[in-house]
């Protein structure tokens, strides 16, 4: 019964959440430890970012298990479906596989970090954030309005390509909000896809930011600079940038296939068979 409603539980959330990247994976892992334990593992369904002291996260196939199945590098989200915690008091995560559901995916959670949303912004600041009526407008300057996904965030939640509006065009700007530096933030809003936080004057960059470029001191800097090839920008329609889905998969270890294993099975045991049958014929 407990199970039935963990099951049902899990579900209704996912049904109810926003986070609409995740909400195919309401089905619970079916590793050997998950199975044995799940009336311990609680539902979690949040992302988790990788920051271990090594630079990476090994992936285990559970937690009391030393088989090593993956690595993540620090800095990648990784979406976390449900936790158990050690009688040490040590806890782990696992996400539920998207094919084979066998395969144990933990990880130690003392080595991430809770990724903050700009949701969770929001509710820790409700009471700072002053709605206003104002609007961003594009000028004749070309290059990206890169926003933020809140104030003092270094995760990028959209870019707006300026060639893919016309000049002088307006965004609506519904909220503000004044960190403790003084600093302001606008909340910018297209539609419910593309939206986010850019700063009181910020200017537009001349190439589209990634992940691994950071905001110092109210300048954009590359974390590693690397010279970048000149890439003619497409015009293409104004949508929101693709973003990870906070799966382990990329960052584990190449599985066998099974067709592949049971067709070396198969050999095996058609090679065991005639190297028998040779032997008998021999001895006669």
């Amino acid at each position: 019964m407990r199970k039935f409603l963990k099951r049902t539980i899990a579900a209704m959330l996912l049904m109810g959440s926003t986070a609409t990247l995740h909400a195919d994976l309401i089905v619970c892992p079916e590793d050997d430890f998950f199975k044995e334990h799940e009336e311990e593992c609680e539902y979690a369904g949040q992302l988790y970012t990788a920051a271990g002291d090594a630079g990476f996260v090994y992936v285990f196939s559970s937690p009391v298990s030393n088989e090593i199945v993956g690595e993540i590098p620090n800095g990648t989200d990784i979406w976390i479906d449900f936790t158990y915690e050690t009688e040490t008091g040590v806890l782990w995560g696992v996400q539920t596989p998207k094919k084979n559901l066998s395969l144990g995916q933990w990880m130690n959670l003392t080595e991430f970090e809770i990724t903050k949303t700009g949701e969770d912004f929001e509710r820790e600041h409700q009471a700072s954030l002053e709605p206003i009526e104002r609007t961003y407008t594009f000028g004749e300057q070309r290059g990206y309005l890169t926003l933020w996904a809140y104030p003092g965030s270094d995760q990028i939640h959209n870019q707006i390509n300026s060639q893919d509006v016309e000049p002088g065009a307006v965004i609506p700007m519904t909220r503000k909000y004044t960190d403790e530096a003084g600093q302001v933030w606008f909340y910018i809003e297209v539609n419910e896809r593309i939206n986010g936080w850019i700063q009181e004057g910020q200017e537009l960059t001349l190439v589209r930011l990634n992940n691994y470029w950071y905001l110092d001191q109210g300048t954009y800097a590359p974390a590693t600079p690397t010279p970048q090839p000149t890439v003619p920008t497409p015009r293409v329609p104004l949508v929101s940038p693709s973003s990870s889905d906070g799966s382990v998969a990329p960052y584990l270890k190449k599985q066998p296939e099974p067709t592949l294993m049971i067709g070396v099975g198969i050999a095996g045991v058609i090679a065991l068979t005639a190297l028998v049958i040779v032997r008998f014929w021999k001895k006669r």
